[in-house]
């Protein structure tokens, strides 16, 4: 299975989290597109395939790739759009909202972001599966408590939902395991996390204070959860 990745800094986690997984998977390939900031606005359709006029993103695409500057969805089986905005959506159990009050909040949460913005022109090209997900949630500042996702898990219910029926996509969270607090990322998880390589900018780490960006091991226990709960639950 050829999967294609699209994303911007926080695709780092599993562009790096691939190298320690790829072993489990030997039948799974991963092909990386991405470059930090809003480069990835930049792609446009033509032909069927998605190009950029950006040197800076051609150059990092064939930097991540080996050589590859066009996106072209014949050479793949499914899409995964990582982060690029995407956020998630909390449902406070213990309050009422009206249903247009929800509603507005939830295409706050999509409408407007870089991931719904790729999504809407890579469907234009493909009908082949897509998933995507949010950016990884914030790292605490310390654990306070394990367990009680409620909150969480009925708000990626919401979002799954939603972008079920609207575009046929399915929404994904990240693994249970790594979420504390009900609503942050195991601070564990952010320490040495890497940036995005670039040509001339590789291995470079964020400062351990830095609480949006997580490390190799959190991408890899990401893709697991990914492989195994949807991928191969969808080809069953």
């Amino acid at each position: 299975m050829k999967i294609c990745v699209l994303g911007a800094s926080h695709m780092a986690t599993i562009h790096a989290g691939w190298k320690l997984a790829c072993d489990e998977y030997p039948r799974i390939s991963m092909t990386f597109f991405g470059r930090f900031g809003p480069s990835m606005n930049g792609l446009f359709e033509k032909n069927g395939k998605l190009y950029t006029d950006d040197e800076k993103l051609a150059a990092t695409f064939r930097f991540l790739t080996g050589g590859l500057d066009v996106i072209d969805p014949d050479e793949y089986d499914l899409f995964l759009l990582y982060g690029m905005e995407a956020s998630t959506n909390f449902v406070e159990m213990d309050r009422y909202y009206s249903s247009q009050v929800k509603q507005k909040a939830l295409d706050d949460l999509i409408d407007g972001t870089m991931s719904h913005g790729l999504l809407k022109k890579l469907l234009s090209i493909t009908d082949k599966p897509v998933y995507i997900t949010h950016n990884p949630l914030i790292a605490a500042e310390e654990v306070v408590f394990d367990g009680e996702l409620e909150c969480y898990l009925a708000g990626l219910d919401i979002l799954r939902k939603e972008y079920s029926d609207a575009y046929g996509v399915t929404f994904v969270g990240q693994p249970s395991s790594t979420i504390v607090n009900g609503r942050n990322t195991h601070p564990m998880h952010s320490l040495g996390a890497p940036r995005l390589s670039r040509p001339g900018k590789e291995n470079i780490l964020y400062d351990d204070t830095d609480r949006f960006h997580m490390n190799p091991e959190f991408g890899r226990l990401w893709l697991k959860d990914f492989f195994d709960n949807q991928v191969e639950a969808n080809q069953r």
